[in-house]
C-alpha cells in the first residue's frame, strides 16, 4: 500500500473530489475506482471521511491509500467475438458493445476490447504504450458504438 497526498491548489478549487483524484493518480485508477476508493474510507480529506460527489476547496489535503500496482504489461489476447465495421492494413473500426470495458483496469484484465484486438489483429499499433496497444480512441464502459 502507498499513501498519497495532495493539496488542492486554486486553478482546481469546486472540482468533485473523484475527478480532482482522477487528474493525480496513476493511470491504472479509473474513476470508479477511485470512487470505491472513497467509499472504502481509503481517501480522507482534511483528515475526514467524504463522499465523492464532495467539492474540493484551495488548501484541502487530501490522502489516498492506494493498493500496490503490479508493472505495467500487456494484456493477454482473448477470442471475443467483435462486431467489426471496417478494417483494412490500418485501421479497425469496431461497434463495442455496451458493459465492455475498452482497457484493462486495476482488478478487470480480460474480457476487454483491448483483449480481443490483440487476439484478432496480427499486430496493434504501440500507441497507448504496453497496457492500451493500437488504441486511440475509447468509449465509455456502459456506451455503445464504433
Amino acid at each position: 500500500m502507498t499513501t498519497e497526498r495532495l493539496t488542492v491548489e486554486e486553478e482546481q478549487a469546486s472540482l468533485r473530489l473523484d475527478l480532482f483524484l482522477k487528474q493525480f493518480l496513476p493511470e491504472e485508477c479509473s474513476r470508479t475506482f477511485i470512487q470505491q476508493l472513497i467509499n472504502d474510507n481509503k481517501v480522507t480529506v482534511n483528515g475526514a471521511n467524504v463522499k465523492s460527489h464532495y467539492k474540493v476547496v484551495v488548501r484541502d489535503e487530501i490522502v489516498v491509500d492506494l493498493p500496490e500496482f503490479s508493472d505495467k504489461q500487456q494484456p493477454a489476447s482473448e477470442k471475443i467475438d467483435l462486431d467489426i465495421f471496417y478494417e483494412d492494413e490500418d485501421i479497425i473500426v469496431v461497434n463495442k458493445p455496451s458493459g465492455m470495458l475498452v482497457h484493462p483496469v486495476h482488478g478487470k484484465d480480460h474480457g476487454t476490447l483491448v483483449n480481443a484486438l490483440l487476439y484478432h489483429c496480427k499486430q496493434l499499433a504501440d500507441v497507448g504504450g504496453p497496457t492500451r496497444p493500437g488504441i486511440v480512441h475509447r468509449l465509455d464502459r456502459e456506451t455503445s458504438g464504433l
